[in-house]
Protein backbone atom coordinates (compact mmCIF):
# COMPACT_ATOMS: atom_id res chain seq x y z
CA UNK A 1 0.00 0.00 0.00
CA UNK A 2 2.90 2.02 1.23
CA UNK A 3 4.31 1.66 -2.80
CA UNK A 4 1.14 2.56 -4.16
CA UNK A 5 1.22 5.80 -2.51
CA UNK A 6 4.43 6.75 -2.75
CA UNK A 7 4.29 6.10 -7.08
CA UNK A 8 0.61 8.25 -6.99
CA UNK A 9 2.62 11.46 -5.53
CA UNK A 10 5.48 10.60 -7.89
CA UNK A 11 3.24 10.85 -10.63
CA UNK A 12 1.01 13.91 -8.97
CA UNK A 13 4.16 15.82 -8.51
CA UNK A 14 5.64 14.78 -12.60
CA UNK A 15 2.23 16.05 -13.48
CA UNK A 16 2.18 19.07 -11.16
CA UNK A 17 5.78 19.82 -12.94
CA UNK A 18 4.82 18.97 -16.85
CA UNK A 19 2.01 21.50 -16.53
CA UNK A 20 4.28 24.27 -15.06
CA UNK A 21 6.82 23.62 -17.74
CA UNK A 22 4.33 23.23 -20.45
CA UNK A 23 3.05 26.87 -18.94
CA UNK A 24 6.66 28.19 -18.89
CA UNK A 25 6.74 26.78 -22.71
CA UNK A 26 3.73 28.72 -23.88
CA UNK A 27 4.88 31.73 -22.00
CA UNK A 28 8.04 31.31 -24.05
CA UNK A 29 6.75 30.71 -27.37
CA UNK A 30 3.98 33.85 -27.05
CA UNK A 31 6.76 35.81 -26.37
CA UNK A 32 8.77 35.22 -29.16
CA UNK A 33 5.46 35.22 -31.39
CA UNK A 34 5.31 38.67 -30.26
CA UNK A 35 8.83 39.33 -31.20
CA UNK A 36 8.34 38.23 -33.84
CA UNK A 37 4.67 39.90 -35.38
CA UNK A 38 6.72 43.24 -34.69
CA UNK A 39 9.58 42.69 -36.39
CA UNK A 40 7.64 41.58 -39.25
CA UNK A 41 4.98 44.38 -38.78
CA UNK A 42 8.29 46.99 -39.37
CA UNK A 43 9.21 44.79 -42.45
CA UNK A 44 6.03 45.78 -43.85
CA UNK A 45 6.17 49.50 -43.10
CA UNK A 46 9.82 49.67 -44.51
CA UNK A 47 8.65 47.65 -47.34
CA UNK A 48 5.92 50.38 -47.77
CA UNK A 49 8.37 53.35 -47.57
CA UNK A 50 10.69 51.76 -50.16
CA UNK A 51 7.94 51.16 -52.45
CA UNK A 52 7.01 54.91 -52.18
CA UNK A 53 10.51 56.03 -52.70
CA UNK A 54 11.14 53.78 -55.13
CA UNK A 55 7.82 55.25 -56.91
CA UNK A 56 8.66 58.29 -56.50
CA UNK A 57 12.34 58.29 -58.01
CA UNK A 58 10.24 56.76 -60.79
CA UNK A 59 8.31 59.60 -61.77
CA UNK A 60 11.13 61.89 -61.20
CA UNK A 61 13.32 60.10 -63.42
CA UNK A 62 10.31 59.98 -65.92
CA UNK A 63 9.66 63.80 -65.49
CA UNK A 64 13.08 64.75 -65.98
CA UNK A 65 13.39 62.66 -69.34
CA UNK A 66 9.80 63.86 -70.55
CA UNK A 67 11.61 67.83 -69.97
CA UNK A 68 14.72 67.02 -71.64
CA UNK A 69 12.62 65.48 -74.61
CA UNK A 70 10.75 68.72 -74.76
CA UNK A 71 13.87 70.64 -74.87
CA UNK A 72 14.86 72.64 -78.23
CA UNK A 73 16.00 69.86 -80.33
CA UNK A 74 18.83 72.22 -81.97
CA UNK A 75 20.13 73.93 -78.73
CA UNK A 76 20.38 70.04 -78.02
CA UNK A 77 22.63 68.77 -80.63
CA UNK A 78 25.26 72.24 -80.48
CA UNK A 79 25.97 71.26 -76.93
Amino acid sequence: MEENTRLRNEYLDARIRLRSEMEEGTRILDERIDVFTKIQSRLEQTSQKLRQKLAAAKSKATSESTNTIQEDPIKSEQH
